[in-house]
């Protein structure tokens, strides 16, 4: 149907026309449109639809190319399966469940809220209480199960089991600190198919950045190893220590070192150098300077053995070594008899089954009969041994035993008093006898 014009009473006026069908080649401009618009079509690809006003959906929109919008207005869903452009003004998103993807790749900066134990701010799916948190500037802490279980702070320390910092031993605060109320302890394994172990590697560069290898000198100190106590106050008393020192002039693939162990006193609160193992291997104890004869142990004060031997098996193991004294008596054979002494002393020396004695010894008015014996040894003479007497210095009289002293000893044999001989015979006079012998034990 085709109209030049068209005179209408409702053209115009607020009234409605209805037609069944229009052909316009020109523009159709109306303030409304109702009905289904179902057969609608042919409008043109671009411009589509146009409106100074808002415009409602009540159905799903559904468009392949690109919608471009000053602002847009949903109470429902907007999914869309890509996002291009600044997003710098993106704002509005909800407090939960901000943005879901399955990968995120941020070019800026990330910022998260400092969260807590309980609630760390970065977290896993499912595991609300474990996860990354920040409880103070320039410091890091690590959640589990909601109980902090580790913290970097802003020190650079790492702490493991604990959020605060505290030295052991001279008041140092390490870099690494590890406290826990089962053990405290630094677990090191190995696990590999050859002999080789865990280790525990200290070294030290005498260069003032990380990474130099400014040569060390002697007398530097490489490492230490350091046990403290809580005395009540804080942990800074040392009970003791174990020190790495350069022990000579370093050089290319040169580094001489000994070791000192050092421990703490009854009522002292810091370790002091009991024993060291020098570059020559050889150890001292008590002491810092070696001897000119260089032995392998070198002891300042002695080597104190059990009073109750523990022998070993091996016969070429010093288990066993005594000194001591010893009372000497002069009796006879055949009847021991008394004396008065005015110097009655004796020594011992027991290595292993060794005994070495010595007495000084001065008597008078002897009662005994029969050979001249001594009794009263450290240690039993064992049956089938003979002991031979030597004199050492002897002030002798007229008449008393020269036969004896002329040749400088005398015999005893062991057994009962009656079968203890020596060449001479018995003598009242006041004699000093200083003689010595050695035997063996069983």
């Amino acid at each position: 149907m085709s109209f030049t014009k068209v005179s209408v009473a409702g053209i115009g006026t607020t009234g409605t026309i209805t037609f069944t069908n229009v052909n316009a080649a020109g523009v159709i401009t109306a303030t409304s449109f109702s009905g289904s618009g179902a057969n609608l079509t042919g409008v043109a690809s671009t411009d589509n639809i146009r409106t100074n006003t808002n415009a409602t959906f009540l159905q799903s929109v559904n468009v392949t190319g690109i919608v471009t919008a000053a602002g847009v207005n949903a109470s429902g869903v907007i999914t869309a399966t890509s996002f291009s452009g600044s997003g710098a003004n993106l704002t509005g998103l909800a407090a939960t469940a901000n943005v879901t993807t399955s990968s995120l790749v941020v070019i800026g900066v990330s910022t998260v809220a400092a969260g807590s134990a309980a609630a760390p701010s970065i977290t896993p799916t499912g595991d609300s209480d474990t996860g990354i948190f920040f409880p103070a500037a320039d410091t890091i802490a690590f959640g589990e199960g909601g109980a902090e279980a580790a913290r970097i702070d802003s020190s650079g320390r790492l702490l493991l089991g604990t959020s605060t910092a505290r030295g052991v031993g001279s008041g140092a605060i390490w870099p690494l600190i590890v406290e826990s109320s089962v053990y405290g302890a630094l677990g090191l394994i190995s696990n590999r198919t050859d002999a080789d172990g865990a280790y525990l590697s200290l070294g030290k560069s005498r260069g003032s950045t990380v990474g130099s290898n400014t040569i060390v000198q002697p007398g530097d100190e490489l490492g230490q190893i350091i046990w403290g106590g809580a005395d009540g106050t804080d942990l800074e008393s040392r009970a003791a220590l174990i020190k790495c020192e350069v022990d000579g002039t370093p050089g290319a693939n040169d580094m001489p070192g000994r070791l000192i162990f050092s421990t703490t006193a009854d009522g002292a609160a810091s370790p002091t150098e009991a024993m060291r193992i020098n570059n020559q291997r050889e150890l001292l104890i008590g002491t810092t300077t070696r001897t000119a004869n260089g032995g392998v142990l070198q002891v300042s004060n002695g080597i104190t053995f059990p009073a109750t031997q523990s022998a070993c098996s091996d016969v070429n193991t010093l288990d066993d070594y005594e000194e001591g004294t010893w009372t000497p008596v002069i009796a006879g054979s055949s009847t021991a008899g008394t004396a008065s002494y005015s110097t009655q002393t004796g020594e011992y020396v027991k290595i292993g089954k060794l005994v070495t004695v010595r007495a000084l010894i001065n008597w008078s008015g002897h009662t005994g009969t029969g050979f001249l014996r001594m009794t009263g040894l450290p240690f039993t003479l064992p049956s089938g041994q003979t002991l031979q007497w030597t004199s050492e210095n002897v002030a002798l009289t007229a008449g008393s035993f020269p036969d004896v002293f002329a040749y400088g000893f005398f015999y005893q044999n062991p057994g009962g008093a009656a079968t203890a001989l020596s060449l001479i015979g018995m003598d009242a006079a006041g004699i000093i006898y200083i003689v010595g012998s050695s035997y063996i034990v069983s």
